[in-house]
């Protein structure tokens, strides 16, 4: 135990660039020592910890440390200087109390001459060494915090991820050049009046991806980005040393007149004057509730769910809206169907999209060309080899070509009709030539083997079918559910003419109802007509559902035939 000299080493993360007295330093000088002192050298790196946060419970080899130090398990140690054990007044008392009542001995520096806290005068030193410290961490903090904000002032990023539009050019905050299209876009498209929710769908269609790389933004995240003040060329920081509020500037993104349309108008459309609940809000999960609105007063769908209270529906709010405007007016829906149950309305909405793009010729063309395009049927391996042949025998060609000039160029050689150095510089660039074209005509014959090996007939049919089959599956999940239906519906009326039944009208953002189908003909060579195509005609945007009693007429029907 006497001959063994433990090493502490630490860095500061503020300081280990700029001090030059990294742990290889320290361990160079604590190892002198242990020569000089004929000990054993033991060694406990912490590595590298900030002092701003010097509490214990962030540095375990400390800890570590001084349970051996309690153990009587070490009698001398060494540290660079006492700051590397804490610059926290209450850390290094209780460093240093330990140290003290377990006799240890503490070196610095490349002094062989401990330290014994057991004297009064070195104890009393070693506590002020430990204020002075403190002191200057507390000067150093400040230092950087005034180095920061001086940064910010003059126009500095202030560190951190930027927010979506801009990026980090050498501590600048500068427009991002593809993420600032994107702003662009949802700032326009929220003035043109489409919702949140809509922008969300049209980012997913143009493979918008968020910060983070998810492919559907929240719309908590759409909200936040149009009240952003950065695109219109300012930021606040708070500087909370001296309860300073910091305007900084930076480069603007959204031009200002549709900045302060936006701003105006998502005041005027705020989820506290249409009445809307906050996502926030909402202890469950709701697969149609964004997309339905009273189809005769035109309110938003609110949603009831409580076991207890036997609560299972969605339902109008309009009497709630119009009581917050001052508007205690009859509603429009008054005596007509003003709640539905929420587990039928899902069902049905699914079950009704699904059949839809199910029948949808439309639909159909639109997986026919998605899945065309993934796959290589016949007739394009067949026109693509052509191709490649074609440039087959163009490239042979021009290598028999070069091949020849190379035999006609050894021949004039020969003959002494060029010089020597004349023909060993033509028949250089002949060789080049010719490698160039053999590589040219390996890389064509490869390709026409990968044509004709990815040749296939592709049944797009069945591909579709397979598709609505797995939508349909119990295997697809609720989120998926959700994601499917943003993409393809934009909202939900719920109309009807009293109060026992009502209709759903499902408005898709693609006219996928009713889309004409019709054969195109021409006549071939032996004068009969044949299909040549087809062609489609626009269709409908709205779909209308059968007439659905409400759960609670079939109860009170219930109980009257059981009555």
């Amino acid at each position: 135990m006497e001959d063994k000299l433990h090493i502490y080493l630490r860095v500061s993360t503020e300081t280990q660039s700029s001090d030059g007295f990294g742990l290889d330093v320290q361990k160079d000088w604590g190892m002198e020592l242990s020569n000089q002192l004929k000990m054993e050298p033991i060694f406990w790196n912490e590595g590298s910890a900030s002092s701003s946060n010097d509490s214990l419970d962030k540095r375990p080899v400390i800890v570590d440390l001084l349970d051996h130090i309690e153990r009587g398990e070490i009698r001398h140690l060494y540290v660079f200087n006492t700051d590397r054990l804490s610059r926290n007044i209450q850390t290094w008392g209780l460093i240093r109390y330990k140290i003290l009542t377990n006799n240890v001995l503490l070196y610095t520096g490349r002094n062989p001459q401990p330290i014994d806290l057991s004297d009064d005068q070195q104890n009393l030193l070693m506590g002020m060494l430990g204020e002075i410290a403190q002191y200057e961490n507390n000067l150093r903090k400040k230092r950087l915090v005034a180095g920061k904000l001086k940064k910010i002032k003059e126009g500095g990023w202030m560190g951190g991820p930027p927010p979506f539009g801009y990026h980090n050019v050498n501590g600048d905050l500068k427009p991002h050049p593809y993420e600032k299209k994107w702003v662009n876009f949802i700032f326009e498209e929220y003035s043109k009046g489409k919702t949140t929710n809509e922008i969300r769908n049209l980012l997913l269609e143009n493979g918008v991806k968020t910060r983070r790389g998810n492919a559907i933004w929240s719309l908590g995240s759409i909200r936040s980005l149009l009240n952003n003040t950065h695109y219109n060329g300012s930021y606040t920081v708070k500087d909370r040393s001296n309860d300073e509020t910091i305007i900084c500037n930076c480069d603007p993104i959204v031009p200002a007149e549709l900045y302060k349309k936006v701003r105006k108008d998502f005041s005027e459309r705020s989820y506290k004057a249409k009445g809307r609940i906050k996502e926030g809000q909402q202890k469950h999960n709701y697969l149609v509730k964004e997309f339905l609105r009273c189809g005769h007063c035109g309110s938003v769908m609110g949603a009831r769910r409580n076991k207890i209270q036997y609560y299972n529906h969605y339902y109008c709010r309009g009497s709630e809206t119009r009581w917050t405007k001052g508007q205690n007016k009859t509603l429009k829906c008054k005596d007509r169907v003003r709640s539905i149950d929420i587990d039928q309305t899902d069902q049905i909405v699914w079950e009704t999209v699904l059949d839809v793009l199910g029948k949808s010729h439309l639909f159909k063309e639109t997986i026919k060309q998605e899945i065309m395009g993934m796959y290589k049927t016949h007739h394009n391996s067949e026109d693509e080899i052509k191709v490649i042949k074609r440039k087959i025998r163009k490239t042979k060609k021009e290598l028999d070509d070069i091949v020849k000039m190379s035999s006609q160029t050894e021949a004039m050689g020969l003959l002494k009709s060029k010089s020597e150095l004349e023909v060993k510089q033509i028949l250089s660039v002949l060789d080049e030539a010719k490698v160039e074209k053999r590589s040219e005509l390996e890389k064509l014959q490869n390709s026409l083997m990968n044509v004709s090996d990815q040749s296939q007939w592709v049944d797009w049919v069945k591909e579709f079918g397979d598709r609505i089959e797995s939508w349909k599956s119990d295997d697809f999940d609720f989120d998926q559910r959700k994601t499917l239906l943003n993409q393809f519906v934009k909202s939900i009326d719920v109309i009807s003419e009293d109060k026992t039944s009502h209709r759903l009208k499902i408005n898709f953002n693609v006219p996928y109802i009713n889309v004409r189908f019709e054969w195109k003909f021409k006549k071939d060579k032996s004068k009969q007509w044949v299909k040549d195509g087809y062609e489609l005609f626009d269709g409908d945007d709205e779909f209308i559902t059968k007439s659905i009693i409400s759960q609670k007429s079939q109860l009170k029907k219930v109980m009257e035939s059981d009555g």
